[in-house]
């Protein structure tokens, strides 16, 4: 009986409503995965001949695309792109150590945490590296393109296109590992 009570609840909990998964910011909620995966657009890279942060191209596109040069779907139009899971906020293993050690009347105490593994969206770079008046812009966007033939992970400094190169997409997912002394 209590077998049959936990499956029922399960069944209640992972059921969505008419099966359809829920899209909120970088996160998906689908039936079967991880609700901590990011559901993101796929960032290509820039390309070398004029600039433009290109992204896959959801299949059967046919505006603002370009073929890639091994045959890939490509799109700088970020409406175009193609979304997919990229990686996990969960990390692999975490946790912490401490001790405090004592000398006659001197104690010296340390705490070390850690995390190996899971993801991070880093929004603050993301919206550093987007270009508008009067607003700061990280130091990486000294990387961007200039001139045909530029190879470089940075799209061209473009007011007009900015939204669309610099979209939300996995290009601005880190490692989230970390050791934390104190």
């Amino acid at each position: 009986d209590l077998q049959l009570n936990f499956t029922s609840l399960k069944n209640t909990i992972t059921k969505l409503p008419d099966g359809n998964p829920i899209t909120n910011g970088t996160k998906r909620l689908a039936e079967g995965k991880d609700i901590y995966a990011f559901y993101l657009r796929k960032w290509y890279g820039v390309d070398p001949t004029d600039g433009s942060g290109l992204y896959y191209a959801i299949p059967g596109t046919t505006t603002d695309t370009r073929m890639g040069p091994k045959g890939e779907l490509l799109t700088f139009n970020s409406t175009n792109a193609e979304y997919d899971y990229a990686g996990t906020a969960i990390p692999k293993f975490f946790g912490s150590i401490t001790n405090t050690v004592s000398v006659k009347n001197i104690s010296l105490s340390f705490l070390l945490n850690y995390q190996v593994g899971g993801k991070f969206y880093d929004g603050n770079y993301a919206g550093l590296m987007g270009v508008s008046y009067g607003r700061a812009l990280h130091a990486d966007n000294l990387r961007a393109w200039t001139k045909p033939g530029d190879v470089t992970d940075i799209p061209r400094l473009d007011i007009n296109k900015t939204g669309q190169f610099n979209a939300q997409s996995d290009r601005f997912l880190i490692d989230a590992s970390y050791l934390n002394i104190r």
